[in-house]
């Protein structure tokens, strides 16, 4: 990562546009490295170089959908792995489009596996535990949990 001061390195999912993006900048320019997720390769690399260049923050890029599980796992083997991890803001995820009666099963399993499954497998089981155990080091307080997630919920659901 990178060679000056670091708060170590965010994970951001969802990174590529939106809501994500505006963490990603807001972030580096606090002074953490990256590792931007998304689905869209070109989109992120794009971002990273510009934010690269922009804050002189380390900027890594992997694409993944988390809907489908060997991305998933890949992630989470990057998060077990990587020390340097010290926030992940879980922006990927998306709502409903349609009434529950008008709405494709396959799409409402998609939205579960991002919103659901991939949220709590990439928090309780890979990344937390890692930053709870380095929160408590004998060197003090290195890594603090912190967790955020954003999907949109469309209100002609709850009519």
């Amino acid at each position: 990562m990178s060679a000056q001061n670091t708060n170590g390195t965010a994970v951001i999912t969802g990174a590529s546009s939106g809501i994500g993006a505006v963490y990603a900048d807001r972030l580096a320019q606090r002074g953490y490295d990256l590792l931007l997720v998304a689905r869209d390769q070109k989109r992120l690399s794009g971002r990273a170089a510009n934010l690269s260049a922009k804050t002189g923050r380390t900027v890594e890029i992997l694409p993944a959908d988390l809907t489908l599980r060997s991305d998933l796992l890949h992630l989470e083997e990057r998060l077990r792995s990587d020390h340097t991890v010290t926030a992940l803001v879980n922006n990927a995820g998306f709502g409903a489009t349609s009434q529950l009666t008008d709405s494709k099963i396959e799409e409402l399993e998609n939205m579960i596996q991002l919103n659901v499954t991939a949220l709590t497998r990439l928090t309780s089981s890979t990344l937390l535990p890692s930053l709870l155990s380095r929160r408590n080091c004998s060197t003090g307080p290195t890594a603090a949990p912190r967790h955020m997630s954003s999907t949109s919920l469309n209100p002609s659901i709850t009519r």
